[in-house]
């Protein structure tokens, strides 16, 4: 893919590009970018629509939250208690019978000093025990304040800290790595391909934001006397479509996010076809969500201790919509 964005300060340490131009022969050492060439983007199967029937029941859907925040003295209990009552249909929706499965993405624990961990851990298995008894299967993430390995990808939160939820098997209850990735066989639909799905906790957007926010200052200090216009500041969006675009969840890793050196082959590297759903959680700027190459849906999800909100993923259209649990 041949991108026409010449400005250097887009680029990180981590990213794959091909750059096509020439030598100059007056400045020694100098080369002369005219194009870059991103890899090749391996678009995953076509997800085929399913035939509108007013008799059909409604499609299924899943669910991305993040930033709980358990154990936090600061963070009401009430939006949290409104979403498991929903969950478990106490609300008289029926859309919350469309939920197959809800994904957790980090932000699990209170980052307060002080806090504590170990109740908030007992906070989060009794939350997820009871979406377990109602039905609704749960993946669990660790994110980065989240008692496990910090190094990048995160081993999944050990099954001792779930007594209650461990009592469920799997496939129901998944304690899942970060970055995640998954894929989900539509029931009685066998010729719709399976849905891909790569996620992560949000780090790494965060801090590919972090660090194009720092070189437009060094931007704006080498360049304010030739008149050119410097970057405006890149969206945590926009920063996980570029993961998308340079075939890598965690462009940025080992300099500011710690990754673990593999001796064959790094498994962020986005090899193959990429996924139908990728998504970032607790995300600082909120909501947001994109159809990259008009087949991939980009969620942004926001962190629930802050908004309230959760995310809802139509897996027939990849359709996404916001859910609020306000106490107010």
């Amino acid at each position: 893919n041949n991108n026409n964005n010449n400005n250097k300060w887009w680029w990180c340490t981590g990213m794959v590009v091909a750059v096509q131009g020439c030598v100059l022969s007056d400045r020694v050492g100098m080369f002369r970018v005219d194009a870059q060439f991103m890899p090749k983007t391996t678009l995953p199967p076509q997800l085929i629509p399913k035939a509108s029937s007013s008799s059909s029941p409604q499609e299924p859907q899943i669910m991305l939250v993040s930033g709980f925040q358990f154990g936090s003295p600061n963070v009401s209990s009430l939006p949290r208690d409104m979403l498991l009552s929903y969950l478990q249909g106490h609300l008289g929706t029926e859309s919350a019978t469309t939920i197959t499965r809800v994904i957790i993405c980090g932000g699990n624990c209170c980052s307060e000093d002080g806090s504590n961990k170990l109740e908030a851990l007992k906070e989060l298995d009794l939350f997820v025990s009871q979406l377990l008894a109602c039905g609704i299967p749960v993946d669990v993430m660790p994110g980065a304040e989240d008692p496990t390995t910090a190094n990048w990808p995160q081993r999944p939160l050990h099954s001792s800290l779930f007594t209650h939820a461990s009592t469920f098997s799997t496939p129901s209850f998944y304690r899942t790595p970060n970055p995640y990735m998954s894929s989900f066989s539509l029931e009685e639909e066998d010729q719709q391909p399976k849905i891909q799905i790569v996620g992560t906790d949000g780090t790494n957007m965060k801090d590919l934001v972090s660090r194009h926010d720092k070189t437009i200052q060094l931007q704006k200090d080498a360049e304010k006397d030739e008149g050119i216009a410097t970057s405006k500041p890149l969206t945590e969006l926009q920063a996980l479509c570029r993961t998308l675009e340079c075939h890598h969840v965690c462009p940025t890793g080992p300099d500011s996010v710690p990754t673990v050196p593999h001796e064959l082959e790094d498994p962020m590297v986005i090899s193959e076809k990429h996924p139908h759903l990728y998504f970032g959680g607790n995300a600082k700027q909120g909501f947001d969500t994109a159809l990259w190459e008009n087949q991939i849906r980009v969620v942004c999800v926001p962190s629930f201790y802050i908004t309230q909100q959760v995310c809802t993923v139509n897996l027939h259209t990849l359709e996404v919509q916001v859910l609020q649990f306000d106490d107010n």
